[in-house]
C-alpha cells in the first residue's frame, strides 16, 4: 500500500524579479513499513519536498496525496502523522519534562509520568528534566524533538536531518527508537545528510539534485554500483604479483584488491608462497561511493 504519492510536483519560488524552480517534476512513492532516504547535496531541494509533503507548501503544478489524500491545515490525517523539523521551535518557557507532556496531549496521547522519565533516562535528559527549554543546548532540545516526534507512535513519521546537533551516543539511541517504532508499523521519511545513517537504517532511498530526482529504488541496489573485485589482507613471502592493487602495506601486512576474474590465480599465490592470509571479501561500494559517482555523472551531462 501507498502511504505517500507524489505526483510530477513543481515549485517556483519568486525573488525579487527573478524566479527559481526548485523543485521540476519530482515523483516518488513510499510504501507501507518503508524506512525512506531522502539524499541530496545542500539546496537540492529536500526540505522543500517534505513542505509539500506536509501540506505546508502548495506545489505549483502536481500532486501530493498522503494515506490516498491530500493534506491541508487543520486536516485530521495528521493525528497520525509526527514531524521533527531540522530546527525545531518550542514553547521555551516549558521544561524539558511539560514540554514532552505538553506534545503527546497535542496528539491526544495518554503518557504517565513513569513513562516519560523512562524516555528521559533513555536520552539521558534525567537531570535536565527541570530546565526551562530556554537554558538547553541546541543537542538537548534536538532530544526532546525525537521524543515529542515517536511518543504518539504514528503511521507516518517525517524526519528532517534528526541527528542534528546530537553526540553519537544518543544518535544510535535514536536510530534503535526509529527501527522499534518501524517494526511496530509506523513508516519513516528520512531527509538526512549522514549517509551512514541511511544506509544503516533505510530500505528505500530517492536522491534529488537541483530539483529533479535522478534515482529512486531499494538501496541495496543503488549500493551495487559497478564496483567489482575483492579486497585482501595477507602476509607476503614472495614478490606481489602484478594484478593485486597495494591500497597500504607495512613491514609485514598488505592491504591490496584483485580483480574477480583473478580469484582463482590469487589463491593459488596464496597457497604456492605459503602466505598468510588474514581476509578476502567481495567489495562492497558504500553508499557514499554510489551517491558521489551519482551526483558527478549528473554534473558531467548537465
Amino acid at each position: 500500500m501507498e502511504v505517500i504519492n507524489c505526483n510530477n510536483i513543481s515549485v517556483t519560488f519568486k525573488n525579487h524579479f527573478k524566479r527559481f524552480k526548485a523543485l521540476d517534476g519530482v515523483s516518488f512513492k513510499v510504501n507501507t513499513g518503508d524506512i525512506f532516504g531522502f539524499l541530496g547535496p545542500n539546496g537540492a531541494g529536500k526540505t522543500t519536498t517534505m513542505n509539500c509533503l506536509l501540506g505546508m507548501l502548495k506545489p505549483n503544478s502536481g500532486a501530493v496525496e498522503v494515506f490516498g489524500k491530500e493534506l491541508s491545515v487543520g486536516s485530521p490525517v495528521f493525528k497520525e502523522i509526527a514531524y521533527l523539523p531540522e530546527v525545531p521551535i518550542y514553547p521555551e518557557y516549558l521544561t524539558v519534562f511539560e514540554a514532552i507532556k505538553y506534545f503527546a496531549k497535542l496528539y491526544n496521547t495518554s503518557i504517565s509520568d513513569v513513562l516519560i522519565e523512562e524516555y528521559l533516562k533513555t536520552f539521558q535528559l534525567t537531570k535536565y528534566k527541570n530546565f526551562s527549554l530556554k537554558n538547553c543546548s541546541k543537542g538537548m532540545k534536538q532530544k526532546v524533538g525525537v521524543i515529542q516526534s515517536i511518543i504518539s507512535k504514528p503511521r507516518l513519521l517525517f524526519l528532517d536531518e534528526p541527528t542534528r546537533g546530537l553526540d553519537p551516543i544518543t544518535v544510535k539511541v535514536m536510530r534503535d527508537a526509529i527501527l522499534k517504532l518501524n517494526s511496530a508499523g509506523t513508516t519513516i521519511f528520512l531527509n538526512s545528510h549522514v549517509i551512514a545513517e541511511v544506509e544503516m537504517i533505510c530500505n528505500r532511498i530517492a536522491v534529488i539534485d537541483e530539483g529533479k530526482i535522478v534515482s529512486e529504488e531499494e538501496t541495496i541496489n543503488f549500493r551495487k554500483g559497478d564496483h567489482t573485485g575483492y579486497s585482501v589482507k595477507f602476509e607476503a613471502n614472495e614478490k606481489i604479483p602484478d594484478y593485486i592493487s597495494v591500497m597500504s602495506t607495512t613491514s609485514t601486512i598488505v592491504d591490496g584488491e584483485i580483480p574477480e576474474e583473478k580469484l582463482d590465480k590469487f589463491m593459488k599465490y596464496i597457497s604456492k608462497s605459503k602466505a598468510k592470509l588474514h581476509s578476502c571479501s567481495l567489495k562492497k561500494s558504500t553508499l557514499e561511493d554510489a551517491l558521489f559517482d551519482l551526483l558527478e555523472k549528473e554534473e558531467e551531462h548537465a
